[in-house]
């Protein structure tokens, strides 16, 4: 059995074009009730999406890891996305989060029980890890968004 993943070091902050231009819906489109105005709160007036204030608004406390495994496969978290980390939020139980243990970046539900702390997986082929009173131990923040290819358009190497 594996031990629980790793990921690669976190990508240095680029600067991101703050507004794409946002697609006309055709006339006759009808947004399902429960997702009503889910986009409207991220226009601008221009009508454009601005995927900085969508996909992470805490600008300073937010960091991207590429998936190295997929120890997360089951609950949708594939090798070679890309996740967005939120350091800012309080993380609990069952929270998907990025962490360091002894120096290794890894990924996994956060889980804790009778006073101990486990990383876990959400893959049968891998193992939790967990944490000890002698490891060095460092949340590094919530996943809030994983985004992942569905087709290789620019013929890069995954």
């Amino acid at each position: 059995m594996q031990t629980n993943s790793t990921i690669n070091e976190p990508t240095p902050k680029a600067p991101l074009a703050e507004v794409i231009q946002f697609r006309q819906r055709p006339s006759n489109w009808r947004e399902p009730e429960p997702y009503k105005n889910l986009f409207e709160r991220h226009l601008s007036d221009e009508k454009h999406l601005n995927l900085q204030q969508f996909l992470f608004p805490q600008v300073a406390s937010t960091f991207f890891v590429r998936v190295t495994d997929d120890c997360m496969r089951d609950v949708g978290i594939f090798a070679h996305d890309l996740l967005i980390v939120d350091s800012s939020y309080k993380c609990t139980d069952g929270d998907i989060v990025v962490c360091w243990i002894n120096g290794e970046l890894l990924l996994g539900a956060l889980m804790t029980k009778g006073g101990r702390t486990f990383i876990n997986p959400a893959n049968d082929d891998f193992a939790p890890t967990e944490v000890s009173d002698s490891d060095e131990f460092h949340l590094g923040g919530l996943v809030t968004f994983a985004i992942h290819p569905v087709v290789d358009r620019l013929g890069q190497a995954f």
